[in-house]
């Protein structure tokens, strides 16, 4: 029987800018341009031949209201001086948004529907714009919202008639809520935040040697480093900080225990086993060549998002017939601190075990919503490429907001 399991030649990111930081002056289309033209210079062969074209690219978008609207996968990849015969399609599914790129590229791959494929994610959410509905649609003294995060325009239905007004929750109102049922302390949560930053500061020259590309910037010096990530975070600079619900009774949660907004963007390049085995024959030597062996979704509780990705993991693990001792390298989206303590236990692994997110998590890096997958998978990718011979599997996943989660694995080919 003929493989058509994908091959992953190549990952790659932004340094991740602070919400209003490093990033806020480059427009998202122009961002993602940025990456593909980055993506191919580091893959000479891609489109240099009508054979060797890219067919298809998926991107990960979540806000879409603004300067990324319109489709933003096509403008980048038009910006980017890409062949006009390139399809190019827009993901929406919030923090999930690039995760699902991955998903559908590899079911491209598998259907024998295209040959190549490059995914990707991007969010600018310090350009997020204010939105308001047309003047006949709005009461005269309701305002413009903003469009960063969270619900707008929300269906009314849901406070009133749609399981008890429960699914009308913000996401940290949830993380509050796990945080409460399964009683994750504060405390807790901290070390959990503290310990994300201290391994993404160790750990940032293993992506800046591979994984991450610098930006140019108008009128700025090229930024070359992730912002979000605190070297001297410390347990009395957290506990300082107020709580998110004060109003709420046993409220635990803080920004410091949040993953922070931010900006940035990641591309990622499948490729069939066909072009794989050309490639190699005609003497391309690929940054990457990890197999994604497996990659599903998954619907959970709205009130219980956080825990979207260990569900997915948990189905994953039991298709691929995986066992955690077989499974070398762990990358979990650290959307809250409570989250991810939940995740690591229900995974029977621990927070603190090693081999979970080893070069630091969401808490540290920050969360640009629809590139949160990509850049699970960029660290993924390249932790997985430079461990010993003995970890060949690598696992991702991350939770979802109104209650969804996505897993993937990867092996390695070499």
């Amino acid at each position: 029987m003929v493989s058509h399991t994908p091959v992953l030649l190549d990952v790659i990111r932004s340094p991740f800018g602070k919400y209003h930081g490093g990033l806020s002056g480059v427009r998202a289309d122009d961002l993602l341009a940025q990456l593909l033209g980055a993506l191919q210079a580091r893959n000479p062969w891609l489109n240099s031949t009508p054979m060797l074209r890219v067919e298809q690219v998926l991107v990960g978008c979540a806000n879409q209201a603004g300067e990324d609207s319109r489709n933003i996968a096509r403008l980048a990849c038009l910006l980017a001086g890409f062949p006009i015969e390139t399809v190019a399609v827009t993901l929406n599914q919030l923090c999930g948004s690039s995760a699902m790129a991955l998903q559908q590229g590899v079911a491209l791959i598998q259907a024998n529907m295209a040959d190549i494929v490059i995914i990707g994610g991007v969010e600018t959410m310090s350009r997020s714009p204010l939105v308001q509905l047309p003047s006949p649609y709005v009461l005269t003294d309701e305002p413009a919202v903003s469009s960063v995060f969270g619900w707008r325009f929300s269906n009314p239905r849901f406070q009133a008639e749609i399981a008890d007004g429960r699914y009308f929750q913000s996401m940290a109102e949830t993380a509050e809520g796990l945080a409460q049922r399964y009683g994750v302390s504060r405390h807790q949560q901290e070390e959990v935040t503290i310990a994300s930053h201290q391994k993404a500061i160790t750990a940032s020259n293993n992506l800046l040697e591979r994984g991450i590309v610098p930006i140019q910037r108008p009128s700025l010096a090229t930024l070359v480093a992730d912002e979000c990530p605190r070297p001297h975070l410390s347990q009395q600079t957290l506990a300082r900080l107020p709580l998110l619900h004060p109003e709420a009774k046993n409220a635990l949660l803080t920004a410091g225990t949040c993953s922070p907004f931010a900006d940035g963007e990641g591309v990622a390049l499948l490729v069939s086993p066909k072009i794989a085995n050309k490639l190699k024959q005609m003497g391309v030597e690929s940054p990457l060549n990890l197999a994604v062996s497996g990659v599903v979704s998954v619907g959970v509780s709205p009130e219980a998002m956080g825990l979207g990705g260990t569900v997915a993991i948990e189905k994953l693990m039991k298709q691929s017939a995986l066992t955690t001792a077989s499974v070398g390298c762990w990358e979990l989206h650290e959307p809250f601190a409570v989250s991810h303590y939940l995740a690591c236990q229900q995974l029977g692994l621990g927070w603190e075990y090693p081999a979970v997110n080893a070069w630091g998590g969401s808490l540290a890096i920050g969360s640009p919503m629809g590139a949160i997958g990509l850049r699970v998978l960029c660290s993924l990718a390249w932790r997985l490429n430079q461990s010993q011979p003995s970890t060949s599997i690598g696992v991702g996943g991350l939770s979802v907001g109104m209650g969804q989660g996505i897993a993937f694995s990867l092996k390695d080919c070499s």
